[in-house]
């Protein structure tokens, strides 16, 4: 284990240099890391990250699935494929351009 700055920068940097997978609880975390191109399979620890893995397909699973799922989930060749409501977000945003 090697633990790096807590930092944007040195989160970018591991991610930019190395060929990893990311792992944990942090959305936002798992999100950047997918921005990054990388697998991310975020734990669900709330509500958050459950109700947005529902309308955006994050590769989520539960805490309480960790046993059961996980290895085998890190394993497999899954792919990442987010979905994001376009259209609903551009009529949302119509709104503050008047």
């Amino acid at each position: 284990i090697e633990v790096i700055p807590p930092s944007v920068s040195a989160y970018d940097k591991l991610l930019s240099e190395n060929d990893i997978d990311y792992v944990g609880t942090r959305l936002h975390g798992g999100i950047y890391a997918m921005r990054h191109r990388k697998r991310a399979i975020i734990i669900a620890i709330d509500e958050r990250a459950r109700e947005i893995n529902k309308a955006n397909h994050l590769n989520c699973i539960e805490q309480n699935e960790i046993p059961d799922l996980l290895d085998a989930k890190i394993n497999s060749e899954f792919k990442t494929e987010v979905v994001m409501p376009l259209a609903e977000i551009d009529r949302w945003k119509e709104q503050f351009v008047k």
